[in-house]
């Protein structure tokens, strides 16, 4: 195929992956950023820079081999060196979660780096697959303040010419030094319809080949050579509060009684049709990790406990606030008005705005907002990060400070290998986040997705994630064999 194009929510804003926060960003990221392992469709990393990770039996090293005669797409040599520097680069980052365990990089020669971490991760491949790890020559960023508008790349695709960040069309094209090229694709364009009904109108006149984050209510409306899927992207609907940005909000009497007012079953049933189910916990399920029921009465509306709290607070007459929505995720409008709706009932007198994509995420990360309803998605342990870690991006967003107990749970979390103790540790961590409720989980979050093209060229969407996967030509050979082209 020559040329995939392809409807985003919003516009690709950045490809340096310590700012990128949105989803559409994070896509271009792993398209054009060199990474030692990738995610396959079922979310297991593969190596792809790395020709070998050997993690020691003691599991405090890994020693990561580079494949050899590796380029970045202007010839510049992809070398060890460009390892230790994403880590370093990233360490207060938006993706800074990811490597958290990660205590140092040594550079043994341009082909070998040894990784020291703080303990044992089970998911380190995991993090190689990730926007924190993403590999850009060092020099380049040093040397020129505008790299990451024109960067190179290191990943099976690099930003075609005249790019500018934040406009419509982000447009990439085959990267010839990529090693496990060539691709299905020979160049890809994903192109911004911040309205949901839009993309399902233009994947089902051809305009664009595929397109995410569609209404669920519009599975049934494709043509038949239009295939439409739900899948879960490991992650979550939250009410988000900005506690620097009203008084009220910073009182976690009042953030819990908010999280006993929504009624979540309604905004699954009507917002969502039933398809993303009501949080039962603050974590989504993410498998054997992961203990379900742990939100009190199972995350059931309860007014009068809602109402007492507002009273113990000092907020029994409730007070007047903003309580922002991207209008380019199916639903999340609907899911919006509920939650206002639910709020009322206990004198918090909600005004709902609708922005767009862009302003989305931007105003979440300058803590632009008062309340927002807004998601998360992806790797289970980023996002305990994400909620927990001092500096990390839903920390951060909403001025909450986590007690000292959080960064023991998340340790726990991050290095425990026998899986039973893990799992204890997961819950820890969630009893944490649960009383502090400065994100308060609604509904788990499944998107529906559509696409003309077949799994064999474009996976619509990775396992439990929200990342997408253009195919190469010989992994498209290796799916020939169960009759998918």
């Amino acid at each position: 195929m020559e040329e995939l194009r392809w409807g985003t929510p919003g516009p690709v804003v950045t490809v340096d992956g310590s700012v990128a926060g949105d989803a559409t960003s994070m896509n271009g990221i792993y398209l054009t950023s060199g990474q030692l392992t990738r995610f396959n469709a079922d979310r297991k990393p593969v190596l792809d820079l790395a020709e070998s990770i050997d993690v020691a039996p003691d599991g405090l090293t890994a020693t990561v081999k580079f494949r050899p005669d590796l380029k970045y797409s202007d010839g510049t040599p992809i070398v060890a060196e460009d390892l230790q520097y994403a880590v370093e680069r990233n360490r207060k980052g938006t993706g800074a979660g990811f490597i958290a365990t990660i205590k140092s990089v040594d550079v043994a020669d341009e082909r070998t780096a040894k990784v020291n971490l703080k303990g044992p991760d089970p998911d380190l491949l995991s993090w190689f697959a990730e926007r924190a790890l993403q590999l850009h020559p060092k020099k380049l960023i040093e040397s020129d303040k505008d790299y990451w508008s024109h960067p190179v790349s290191g990943g099976p695709y690099m930003i075609d010419k005249g790019w500018t960040p934040g406009s419509d069309v982000f447009r990439a094209v085959e990267n010839p030094n990529y090693p496990k090229g060539p691709m299905m694709a020979k160049a890809i364009e994903m192109v911004s319809i911040p309205d949901a009904a839009s993309r399902v109108l233009q994947v089902t006149s051809g305009e664009v080949q595929a397109a995410i984050d569609l209404p669920l209510s519009s599975k049934d409306s494709f043509p038949a050579e239009v295939k439409a899927s739900y899948a879960g992207v490991g992650g979550s609907n939250y009410l988000v509060m900005n506690q620097k940005a009203l008084p009220p909000l910073a009182d976690v009497k009042v953030r819990q009684a908010m999280s006993y007012a929504i009624d979540r079953k309604a905004v699954s049933e009507k917002a969502f049709f039933g398809l993303q189910p009501a949080s039962t916990s603050p974590m989504f399920d993410c498998g054997e990790l992961c203990e379900r029921g742990l939100l009190p009465d199972q995350g059931a509306q309860n007014l009068d406990k809602a109402r007492s709290l507002m009273q113990e607070a000092g907020y029994a007459g409730g007070f007047d606030v903003e309580l922002k929505v991207s209008s380019s995720r199916g639903g999340w409008q609907e899911a919006a008005v509920i939650i206002a709706e639910n709020l009322s009932q206990i004198g918090v007198r909600a005004k709902v705005t609708p922005v767009d994509e862009g302003q989305h995420y931007s105003s979440i990360t300058t803590q632009n907002y008062q309340m927002f309803f807004s998601g998360g998605g992806g790797h289970h342990q980023s996002t305990l990060s994400q909620m927990l870690n001092v500096g990390d991006f839903w920390v951060a967003a909403t001025g909450w400070q986590p007690p000292a107990e959080a960064a023991q749970a998340l340790q726990r979390t991050a290095s425990e290998l026998d899986a039973a103790k893990r799992r204890t540790a997961y819950t820890e961590a969630q009893q944490i986040w649960m009383a502090a409720m400065h994100t308060i989980p609604v509904t788990e979050r499944v998107q529906l997705s559509a696409s003309r093209v077949p799994n064999t060229l474009f996976v619509t969407q990775i396992k439990n994630d929200q990342k997408v996967s253009i195919q190469t030509v010989a992994e498209a050979k290796q799916n020939a064999r169960a009759g998918d082209l």
